[in-house]
């Protein structure tokens, strides 16, 4: 999913990715899954994102790994190598 923000003014945002459009306050979470979770660049993000107030981190996966959580996810942000 891409995910832009389409909108700031305040403590408001709107984000636009996937078809949907969602609309944040202040106090709002975003769900993060991060894909390659175990490398070095992924394992960073993975900290980044426990350590924001903002964000909550529902999924951190890699190769061979379940990825059922990830579909709670509002954004992933892929670490991976291709292949």
């Amino acid at each position: 999913m891409t995910l832009r923000v389409a909108e700031r003014t305040g403590s408001e945002a709107e984000w636009t990715g996937a078809g949907r459009r969602m609309t944040a306050t202040e106090g709002w979470t975003m769900r993060v899954a991060v894909f390659g979770a175990n490398g070095r660049m992924g394992a960073e993000v993975c900290r980044a994102v426990e350590a924001a107030e903002d964000l909550q981190l529902v999924a951190a996966v890699d190769a061979g790994d379940d990825r059922s959580a990830v579909e709670q996810a509002d954004v992933v942000v892929d670490f991976t190598v291709p292949s």
